[in-house]
């Protein structure tokens, strides 16, 4: 049976690693990426600086729920329609790199 994670080399603080992640954490990554203005290299960097003792493939998990999460909660009250991008699952505005850092309980010592 073939493995549904995609490996990918990428850099982290300067070094060479690679990282196993289902393609859509891949595309969501990409996603948060383009709406912080950073690329891939950097936010995986970011991510890691503040990671504490866990694996970085974790921790851009975590990340990524958190950002995400973050998002949900500022969106509008309505249930989208069936025409509306956040239906579509694009219409997510970036609620700021920061707070989901801090959401996603990735700093060192949170647990």
């Amino acid at each position: 049976m073939a493995s549904s994670l995609v490996s990918r080399n990428i850099v982290v603080a300067g070094r060479r690693t690679s990282m196993r992640l289902e393609p859509e954490m891949w595309r969501a990554l990409a996603e948060i990426g383009d709406a912080e203005g950073l690329s891939l290299n950097d936010l995986c960097s970011k991510i890691a600086e503040t990671r504490g003792r866990s694996g970085l493939t974790s921790a851009v998990r975590v990340f990524a729920l958190a950002y995400f999460r973050a998002k949900a909660v500022h969106a509008p009250a309505s249930a989208p329609s069936a025409e509306t991008p956040a239906a579509t699952g694009s219409g997510l505005r970036p609620t700021g790199l920061q707070e989901s850092l801090a959401r996603s309980g990735t700093r060192r010592g949170a647990r």
